[in-house]
């Protein structure tokens, strides 16, 4: 969509949304060939190798759905104790460093995306096996609250980023600042926003789905059928879930 229409623009940014609804339609085939070992250690490198190495731009923002993904298979293996023990030995300034130099390089030039998601990768798996001042910081109630609209902040940042541009032009420092303070903040009270009446409904949605299909999984036939029949106030809600 975006090559067909001006830059700083409503849908200018959509080429993110294009790379991860791709990935999101491949990703659960490539779940289930990584699952297996014998397949994991051949087909993982050549991905990798494929999202780093490849001509085209687009192809290195692969490289961080796929790092994450992988992350996720490592961590849920019983036999992740060696992923998570070298994650956890990993110094938290050496990571703060880390995160720094992949800005820097990506600020140089955006072929090094895949670096900066590489690093951010690590610090994924060093804060889930790691119990120290880095882990307590970011999982303070700050950085939570801006973790969980994150994702709302990404999708909408281009559209508060050039509105705000729009009324202040960013001609020198001081004018850069403001324009950064105050996008900001209108894409956390955005993000807020999509939150609270898109993403938690969707996912309490989601939930209440795949726990009526695990209830009809556990119960017996007949308990089901008593269920399905009975009068709502004769049946509680805590009462489902303990059957």
């Amino acid at each position: 969509m975006n090559e067909f229409v001006a830059k700083h623009v409503p849908f200018s940014a959509t080429w993110t949304l294009g790379v991860e609804e791709k990935f999101y339609l491949v990703w659960p085939i490539l779940f289930f060939i990584l699952l297996r070992r014998r397949n994991r250690n051949l087909i993982l490198p050549v991905l990798f190798a494929a999202t780093t190495l490849m001509p085209w731009r687009m192809a290195h923002s692969y490289f961080g759905l796929l790092a994450g993904c992988s992350l996720a298979t490592a961590f849920a293996q019983a036999s992740s104790g060696r992923v998570i023990s070298l994650a956890a030995r990993i110094p938290p300034v050496a990571l703060i460093l880390l995160i720094c130099s992949g800005f820097y390089l990506v600020d140089l030039n955006e072929k090094w995306v895949f670096v900066f998601s590489g690093f951010v990768t690590i610090l994924a798996a060093h804060l889930l096996s790691a119990k120290n001042w880095l882990e307590k910081l970011l999982s303070s109630a700050g950085f939570v609250w801006v973790g969980k609209r994150s994702y709302s902040m990404y999708l909408i940042h281009g559209l508060v980023l050039d509105a705000v541009q729009h009324f202040i032009n960013p001609i020198n420092i001081v004018r850069q600042i403001v324009v950064t303070v105050l996008s900001f903040a209108f894409c956390a009270l955005g993000a807020d926003v999509l939150f609270r009446l898109v993403e938690e409904p969707a996912r309490r949605y989601g939930k209440a789905v795949l726990s009526k299909r695990r209830l009809k999984l556990t119960l017996p036939p007949v308990a089901d059928k008593l269920i399905q029949h009975a009068p709502k106030h004769a049946v509680p809600d805590d009462s489902v879930s303990t059957i």
